[in-house]
């Protein structure tokens, strides 16, 4: 009999398949991601590289048109990709959970956000209405919303976009989940708000013990949160390790280009670095490395062969060919 993994969360070979006016697409393609407890793990990448498909896919929450076409996911050691829908509503809410990335369409804007966020107790416990009620204020205040009895009776359109996200936080960590994915927590709020989502998410980790999946573009919270990194591309994972060697060592090319382009402070103006051209769109994925076309080193080679992920250094791997046989002499 196989041994279950012991990764909270692991993601096998994931395919993803999209079906579309007679043709199949992969959006995510052999993705192999792991997620151990009590440790925050980020997912980068540019729009349209399949982050958010994936943790649909850990959520059981992809459209009718698209499904797991390979590989298998298993949570707490148990194949959740083969659950059924019932069986996934067991677990959605309260063991794993999820912050979508815009709350504002994420919320229901007719009914008011307490009623809301106790909808999750409802389904995953035996409070009485009383003990929801002041479970929901509690966790409110966890999540530092002022004046939260007032805030219970709100309607999102009520609410900043700091509030409405901090609501997403407090339904998402109701039933404290042992894993919580963050699909761009941030995304449309200042900097300001951005550094106290990021100090509360923080908090509750410590608090509640929950490992964490943050999908981000944002290679600054990734550097401020995460203590692992997996880089994707065009649906693969390209580079993983953890965060300070990924940015003391970054090896794969487009880890390069992501980290050059962020802006820095310091006296010296040099340009900013940017990375050529666009993601593919998936009718037209390269042939052997799909980000040869983009790819400042790549060779004859790169556009007919598909490069593994290669261990260059202990613990950190990359799809290049450069690194096939190890780290090169500089």
């Amino acid at each position: 009999m196989a041994e279950k993994p012991t990764d909270l969360l692991l993601a096998e070979d994931l395919q993803i398949a999209i079906r579309t006016k007679g043709q199949t697409l992969y959006p995510v393609n052999r993705l192999t991601l792991r997620i151990p407890s009590h440790t925050v793990v980020g997912l980068v990448g540019e729009s349209g590289c399949g982050k958010s498909m994936t943790a649909m896919a850990i959520m059981g929450l992809l459209a009718p048109s698209v499904s797991i076409s390979g590989g298998r996911i298993f949570f707490e050691g148990e194949e959740i990709s083969a659950y059924t829908s019932k069986q996934m509503r067991r677990i959605t809410g309260d063991r794993m959970s999820m912050i979508f990335q815009e709350p504002m369409t994420s919320l229901n804007p007719v009914v008011r956000v307490g009623i809301q966020v106790e909808e999750v107790l409802k389904l995953h416990t035996s409070l009485t209405k009383r003990q929801r009620y002041e479970r929901v204020i509690q966790m409110f205040r966890q999540v530092n919303i002022p004046e939260p009895e007032e805030r219970y009776l709100s309607y999102p359109f009520q609410l900043s976009g700091g509030l409405r996200q901090r609501i997403m936080i407090a339904m998402a960590m109701i039933c404290e989940p042992k894993l919580l994915i963050a699909d761009e927590p941030t995304t449309a709020l200042d900097v300001t708000i951005e550094a106290q989502i990021l100090h509360l998410m923080r908090e509750l980790k410590s608090k509640f013990d929950t490992s964490i999946l943050m999908i981000t573009h944002n290679l600054g919270i990734v550097s401020e949160l995460c203590d692992r990194v997996n880089v994707m591309y065009l649906g693969e994972i390209v580079e993983y390790a953890d965060t300070d060697d990924l940015f003391r060592h970054p090896l794969h090319p487009y880890t390069e280009g992501l980290i050059h382009s962020v802006p820095v402070i310091k006296p010296e103006k040099d340009p900013l670095e940017n990375i050529p051209g666009m993601v593919p769109d998936l009718l037209h994925v390269p042939e052997g490395c799909r980000f040869c076309e983009r790819c400042k080193y790549a060779s004859e080679r790169c556009y007919r062969e598909k490069p593994e992920l290669y261990e260059p250094l202990p613990g950190h791997q990359v799809r290049c060919f450069r690194f096939e046989r190890g780290l090169k002499e500089e």
